[in-house]
């Protein structure tokens, strides 16, 4: 194992984080019957992307109230 990620496993870790930290709906069907780019060779990324940006969202949520405790 060469310990670099391919472009496959970098696009499904950004797409699973990206989820995460953007309110928008996912630009992707994560059924995977009926999806236009399917996640499933690459779903451990997936989750891991998610996984890796669920604290720094938290870290964010947690700065903005501090932010607006100071503001108003």
């Amino acid at each position: 194992m060469s310990g670099s990620f391919t472009d496959e496993e970098r696009h499904c870790m950004m797409i699973g984080a990206l989820e995460i930290f953007c309110p928008f709906r996912p630009r992707y069907d994560m059924d995977f019957l009926t999806a236009e780019f399917t996640t499933a060779k690459e779903y451990h990324y997936y989750l891991g992307g998610r996984a890796v940006a669920l604290p720094f969202m938290v870290l964010e949520v947690i700065g903005l109230v501090k932010l607006a405790a100071v503001l108003f």
